[in-house]
């Protein structure tokens, strides 16, 4: 299996899609050199090249409308502490402009004349964020606002003087400001006294209109209008798609909103005619989710495309012709040359009757063996994109059997709070019954059901080890938390704001975390299990993964960890260095194949 594993885990894709205003060109992300770099694809020449290169991973990049200048964000080893970079396109210089390793930086928006740029920034123990602006004729820094909590700005408005901000209240909430940076005045869109999801804004030219995404008084993310003359008053305009709708984008001429719908793990697109308030769904697209809309002309746009078959490629569709076509091929061709294989979707009903959804992989009709992979969030979602180790088991001939418990997001907000607080054990629960399906649905052997899953799905395999002991013939946690106390501690202040509305209080909720959290019930733990976590960790700290194995090995538990020195939270993901995901994740194949595989 090793070889065809190498196969699988070396394929490239692309990632953060981006339009350069006022040309043929866009960039994206992926990780040809070894570390995820910045790269320009020119769509008439169908060439790309190197965009610049960098010292630590390309996390995103930004560019002004006047095509002077690109912003660039970089962090070092995975810690996800942003360093802002500010390249001229006529120099192809690259420099450092907000940069100071303690700090994590935001970029926000550049000004509307692209000679400015405004940003956040905090330190990990800070509660409040700082927002600043730079002059990038000058370099002059000037701090405008001390904001309570976190926040990010996402549009300087062409007046000047206003921007957008967008505030996290919850883990799951968040709003919409208008912020005066003359007088500092502040205006809520929508209602003040309500609590909700709000994204993707976008303006119509005039800017003192336009569109977002909210499941305001709705179990949905809905389209919905705006006005800045009433900015109190938000209005639903498309109420019909029982899903979240995750993206809007209004097209050159106004007249279209291209809609990316969440519909249970996989997107589907769809066109919103502005004068009648038709809605048509975009058919014969490939699986997949889909991302990162961009118009090229009132006829045709660009999106991003990851799915079981396409590691992410950027496609073009143009609307009169409906059709569809690929254009960039940066890990089509290699994926080609390997075995891939498409999900089943499926539901079960719970311990109480909640009906949980899960994508089924199997190479045949009756397997003896299987995974469940359980995705991190909480209230993240497993989709049908490209998972190379997924698919390397199940070609290896182990179903893959991937749930989204309660807690996970695009399937309701009642759905989405099921697992908060003092319910959380009722998503372990989940998984219980999962097996049950495994093993009476899929003929799977009970000696041969293994569980893997990352950041909280590593807490639900630690838990679940515990408290279900006799399911389990392996377990592998990455980056996962062994007691909800202790990671809220040593997790950065601005986070922990925002993650004790889904996990509990430190100040309120000690004694439940000590109750249920894992570390407290290892004696139980009988499958092997392996631990994976990077050592610049800023999300969940290293110490969650070590103080677990400390334990277990005190208990003479067969458990072994292997922690890197060059990744933090996102390792063994496609962000991290080649080098680093590849051999965690052929680690993590043998120790699966060794347990699972007759």
């Amino acid at each position: 299996m090793q070889s065809e594993l190498t196969d699988y885990l070396k394929i490239n894709g692309v990632s953060q899609l981006k339009k350069v205003p006022n040309s043929n060109k866009i960039t994206y992300v992926h990780r040809k050199s070894g570390l995820p770099q910045l790269y320009e694809f020119d769509l008439k020449t169908r060439k790309e090249r190197p965009f610049v290169r960098t010292d630590g991973r390309v996390l995103s990049a930004h560019h002004s409308t006047n095509g002077e200048y690109s912003i660039i964000e970089v962090d070092y080893k995975g810690n996800e502490k942003k360093q802002i970079f500010l390249y001229k396109r006529d120099t192809q210089s690259l420099e450092r402009l907000a940069y100071s390793l303690e700090y994590l930086h935001h970029f926000g928006s550049f000004s509307p004349d692209g000679t400015k740029i405004i940003y956040t920034t905090y330190q990990e123990n800070d509660v409040d964020s700082k927002v600043y602006l730079i002059d990038l004729t000058t370099r002059e820094k000037e701090l405008i606002i001390t904001w309570d909590g976190s926040c990010n700005v996402v549009k300087w408005l062409k007046n000047g003087k206003d921007m957008v901000i967008q505030v996290q209240e919850t883990n799951l909430d968040t709003s919409y400001w208008i912020l005066n940076i003359e007088d500092l005045s502040k205006r809520r869109l929508g209602s003040m006294d309500e609590v909700a999801r709000y994204q993707s804004i976008v303006f119509t030219k005039e800017q003192k209109e336009g569109y977002l995404l909210s499941d305001s008084n709705s179990e949905f993310m809905q389209v919905c209008q705006f006005s800045l003359n009433n900015h109190q008053k938000i209005s639903p305009c498309i109420t019909s798609i029982p899903w979240d709708i995750e993206e809007v984008k209004l097209s050159l001429d106004e007249t279209k909103l291209a809609l990316s719908v969440n519909e249970g793990g996989t997107s589907t697109i769809y066109m919103y005619h502005v004068a009648d308030s038709s809605l048509e769904e975009i058919t014969d697209l490939p699986m997949g989710v889909k991302s990162n809309i961009s118009w090229l002309t009132n006829d045709s746009f660009l999106f991003l495309l990851k799915g079981p078959q396409v590691p992410g490629e950027v496609y073009t569709y143009h609307i009169s012709q409906c059709n569809v076509s690929r254009i960039t091929d940066v890990g089509y061709l290699d994926a080609s040359k390997v075995r891939r294989y498409n999900p089943t979707m499926y539901t079960f009903p719970s311990f109480d009757g909640v009906e949980v959804p899960y994508f089924y992989y199997a190479k045949h009709a009756n397997p003896t063996s299987a995974l469940i992979y359980v995705h991190g969030g909480p209230e993240n979602l497993s989709r049908v994109d490209f998972n190379p180790v997924l698919q390397a088991l199940v070609d290896a001939g182990v179903a893959v059997i991937v749930p989204n418990i309660r807690g996970s997001k695009g399937f309701g907000r009642t759905y989405l709070e099921l697992d908060d607080r003092r319910k959380r054990l009722d998503a372990a629960k989940d998984i219980e019954a999962l097996a049950m399906v495994a093993f009476e649905k899929h003929g799977i052997d009970q000696s041969k059901l293994g569980i893997m899953g990352r950041s909280y799905g590593g807490f639900i395999v630690n838990t679940v080890s515990a408290y279900y002991p006799h399911l389990w013939a392996a377990a592998v946690s990455i980056v996962g938390i062994s007691h909800i106390g202790t990671f809220l501690e040593k997790t950065g202040s601005y986070r922990r704001r925002s993650r004790e509305h889904e996990y509990g209080f430190l100040s309120e909720d000690i004694d439940f975390f000590d109750e249920i959290s894992p570390i407290n019930h290892v004696e139980k733990v009988n499958a092997p299990l392996l631990l994976c976590h990077g050592r610049h960790d800023s999300r969940v700290a290293v110490e969650e993964s070590i103080q677990f194995q400390e334990k277990l090995t005190d208990l003479g538990k067969e458990v072994s960890i292997i922690i890197s020195e060059e990744d933090g939270h996102q390792m063994g993901g496609a962000t991290c260095h080649i080098n680093s995901y590849v051999s965690m994740q052929t680690k993590i194949v043998e120790f699966l194949d060794q347990h699972l595989n007759d």
